[in-house]
């Protein structure tokens, strides 16, 4: 796949992943025709400013459910009922840089990276609504937050972030590397998945006593996104082989939770 879609020079041409993800998700599937789980895709609505974060769903939303989506002057995003699933997949895919948007959505990274506070977020405001319109009896409290990542960087050192007015040609240089690393400190912040990211959203749930369980390997090199080099590929995977070999432990206490309460098939 990532020899079809990785093609050339940035931004990518969309038409290999479109295709890709027709032939996967299927080119007719709507999210409503997936009814369980619960999906959430994230997207950003860049077509305003500030730009918004959006949630593709398979089920109806809480602002939905109420009826309280009256009122604005952007064209209203299709229900699950009609909003196809590549195109949902396409658009949480749109990274700047990397693809060009799909319509008015980029990347939901750019927002929400890491969406565990989000999802956290939706569940709580869809209880509400819920709650509010009398169906009580579905209203689900979460008990066990699982968070998967994709892998930590190494930390690396950063020598120079000072952005000044020049005044020698070796200061000059000097604010090219600071502008550089504040640049590349702008979007790894706002894409940031790690670090306060988890902090934050452990602390949510333990303030409301449900358990958080994180798993993401730490990687020996920063991958990129575009990353197609076999041996940079093949070394993550192998470095992510070991860490889940040396978590055996906790993934048979995490499936204890993930399972706890549900019949066994012989039930």
């Amino acid at each position: 796949m990532k020899d079809l879609v990785f093609v050339g020079m940035r931004p990518y041409d969309e038409k290999p992943l479109e295709k890709i993800l027709k032939e996967e998700l299927g080119e007719d599937t709507v999210m409503a025709d997936i009814k369980e789980p619960k999906i959430i895709v994230t997207g950003v609505l860049a077509d305003r400013f500030p730009a918004d974060l959006h949630l593709f769903r398979n089920y109806t939303s809480g602002e939905h459910l109420l009826q309280a989506h009256g009122g604005n002057a952007f064209t209203p995003t299709p229900p699950p009922e009609q909003q196809l699933v590549w195109r949902a997949a396409r658009a949480s895919g749109a990274a700047p840089s990397y693809f060009r948007s799909y319509g008015r959505f980029i990347d939901g990274g750019l927002i929400s990276n890491n969406p565990t506070l989000d999802v956290l977020t939706e569940i709580a405001e869809h209880n509400t609504s819920l709650n509010i319109v009398g169906r009580t009896k579905e209203v689900v409290k979460p008990s066990v937050v699982l968070s998967l990542g994709t892998g930590k960087p190494p930390v690396a050192k950063v020598d120079a972030i000072d952005c000044f007015k020049p005044e020698s040609m070796w200061s000059t240089v000097r604010m090219a590397f600071g502008l550089s690393n504040v640049a590349k400190l702008l979007v790894d912040q706002a894409t940031m998945a790690d670090n306060r990211t988890v902090d934050r959203a452990r602390a949510w749930c333990g303030m409301c006593g449900i358990a958080y369980l994180r798993l993401s390997p730490q990687l020996s090199l920063d991958v990129q996104l575009d990353e197609t080099r076999d041996e940079i590929l093949v070394n993550s995977l192998w470095e992510t082989m070991v860490y889940i070999r040396s978590k055996k432990e906790q993934i048979h206490q995490i499936a204890a939770l993930l399972t706890a309460g549900v019949p066994s098939p012989a039930e």
